[in-house]
Order: structure tokens, then sequence, then C-alpha cells
């Protein structure tokens, strides 16, 4: 039997969905409710009413992992998982290349702190869940308890992330923003 490289399918999806969600921001519309939206969020961040709920960062960082957790245990999951993977990170891109096509140079730098830094981390994780699921999905790993704990501990590092995005990064996106 052919040795079938998980990681490699996954990584491809995310790839994929990097590179569509980069092309499809570049022939969007033109960006005038995102413009608006940063607008109000400067204006916020200014008066020092930036702030981010931990729960309301913490539920959409965890569904990803959940949702792959949740395909990883039938067959299904062989097609819903690398689906996912391409979905984050066409999310990601598209929000990241409206930014910097709306704000230019400023938007750069947005970007990377609202998005990059916590998607640096979460994009391994996301990986390493995936390949993980993918496995199961085909049988080519029986121990699913194992892999539990492997879920678990990509929950715990997405509410990490998470405690990230609501605590420290509005302090850094309030700064950026009243810098611009």
């Amino acid at each position: 039997m052919r040795r079938f490289n998980s990681l490699a399918l996954v990584s491809a999806c995310l790839l994929i969905g990097i590179i569509t969600g980069s092309a499809a921001a570049v022939f969007s519309a033109d960006g005038n409710e995102l413009a608006e939206f940063f607008a109000a969020m400067s204006d916020g961040a200014q008066n020092g009413e930036l702030r981010n709920s931990f729960i309301r960062v913490l539920i959409p960082n965890l569904l990803w992992p959940f949702l792959i957790f949740a395909f990883s245990f039938s067959i299904l999951g062989i097609a819903a998982v690398p689906i996912c993977v391409f979905s984050k990170g066409f999310l990601v891109s598209y929000s990241a290349s409206a930014i910097i096509r709306t704000f230019g140079v400023n938007g750069i730098w947005f970007a990377l702190i609202s998005m990059g830094i916590p998607n640096l981390l979460y994009f391994p994780l996301l990986l390493l869940v995936s390949m993980t699921a993918v496995k199961l999905s085909l049988g080519m790993e029986k121990t699913q308890g194992i892999h539990t704990v492997r879920f678990a501990i990509a929950a715990a590092l997405s509410a990490a992330i998470s405690a990230h995005q609501a605590f420290i990064q509005p302090r850094i996106i309030t700064w950026l923003l009243n810098g611009i």
C-alpha cells in the first residue's frame, strides 16, 4: 500500500485557501464597508474603548479544531477536514488582503498584528490537528484515546491564543491605530 501523507494534503489545502482568499480580495468590491468598520474601530481606540471579550474570541478559535475533531470519527473526515482547512486559510487570507488593500502600507501593519501573529501560532496547530483527523478518518491509526489528548491540547492552545487576542492584542491595536 502506498504511503499517504496527510500533512501534505492539509498543507496544500491551506496554501490553496490562502492563495484563493488573496485573489478574491483583489477582485472584490471597493472596501467601503471595511473602511467604515476600521474608522469606527480607530475612534474606539482613541477613546480607549477597544476591547475584546475572551468568550467572543474563544468560540471561533475552538470552532475549527472542534469541527475537525468531530469529522475525524467518520469516513466523511477525508473530505470535510481538508475543506475546513481550506476555508480557514481562505477567510484569514481574504481578511488580511482586504485590510491591506483598503489601508495600504498602514494596513500591512494592522493585518500583521491583528491576524498574522495569532495565525502564526494557530495554523501549525490547525495543521497538526487536521493531519491526525485525516489519519483517523482513513483508519490509519486506531488509538482514539491518545488523539483525544492531542485534540484537548489543541483546544488548550486555542484558548491561549484567544487570551492573547482578547487581552494583549487590543492594546497593541489601540497603539497602532492611534499612530495612524
